[in-house]
């Protein structure tokens, strides 16, 4: 099975058109979600299933609670800019 990624508030539908994704094919399962989950049960919900997860934008709120509550997270790819709404393990 390919590795699950999945990126994040991607409002503008331009995550896979903005960067060449193709040295990935066949490696790589990616899913792009444009809308943003504020509540916390249904963003562990959709991450659940991936390894990868990559925002785009600062609107997803991942505080430890979620991050310890996504078993098979083994990477995240978190852009913050000056609102940092992540939890970031010290």
């Amino acid at each position: 099975m390919s590795v699950r990624i999945a990126i994040l508030d991607d409002y503008q539908g331009v995550a896979l058109s903005s960067a060449d994704w193709s040295s990935l094919n066949g490696r790589v399962s990616i899913d792009v979600f444009r809308d943003t989950i504020h509540d916390e049960e249904s963003l562990v919900n959709r991450l659940h299933d991936y390894e990868i997860v990559c925002t785009m934008r600062e609107r997803t709120s991942f505080t430890k609670t979620v991050l310890d509550r996504l078993p098979n997270l083994k990477c995240d790819l978190l852009f913050p800019t000056d609102f940092l709404p992540t939890y970031i393990p010290g």
